[in-house]
């Protein structure tokens, strides 16, 4: 394991590395009007196509996961990237990770609808809780509907008349009896 202590995260120089990688392709990909899609097996994926999608002004998010991947160091037991993902691109971190080519945050807090957690230990959620994501746990998505919160984001969208860029983390997950 190669645990950066300036961080508090593994394998922070080989994350900044790849993510440098990535934000050049998804940038080279954009602009050819080509169709692009990420697959990745891990959710550190995010940085590096949330900064090639800043190059090109403010956006919206909407990040659909089980978990909010808004983790800080010091609450991560695994002390992964793929858990402090969100937090990161929305520059809540370290800058080593926060601030790949002088471009923090990849992703403003207040244009992130996060989607889908459910986990509900108040250590866990309250760092996004406190922050200015737009936070939709699996309660909540029951109680307003998917449809209802799909078109707030829809609505901010065409508001600040943002062009619509979309990458999808897929997880599969096998239960083993």
């Amino acid at each position: 394991m190669d645990y950066d202590e300036t961080t508090g995260v593994r394998n922070a120089d080989k994350v900044v590395l790849f993510s440098e990688a990535l934000a050049t392709a998804v940038k080279d990909t954009v602009n050819s009007d080509q169709f692009a899609l990420v697959l990745g097996g891990d959710c550190s994926v995010l940085i590096g196509c949330t900064l090639g999608l800043k190059s090109y002004g403010n956006y919206g998010l909407f990040f659909i996961d089980g978990h909010t991947d808004y983790v800080l160091p010091h609450s991560s037991f695994t002390k992964g990237a793929a858990a402090m993902d969100l937090a990161i691109v929305t520059g809540n971190r370290h800058l080593k990770l926060t601030n790949i080519s002088n471009s923090i945050p990849y992703a403003e807090e207040e244009n992130v609808f996060a989607f889908g957690n459910r986990e509900y230990d108040k250590e866990y959620v309250g760092g996004i809780e406190r922050s200015a994501i737009h936070y939709y746990d699996l309660r909540s998505i029951r109680s307003t509907g998917v449809s209802i919160i799909t078109k707030k984001f829809i609505e901010m969208i065409e508001e600040k008349n943002w062009m619509v860029f979309g990458f999808i983390s897929m997880w599969m997950y096998w239960m083993i009896s």
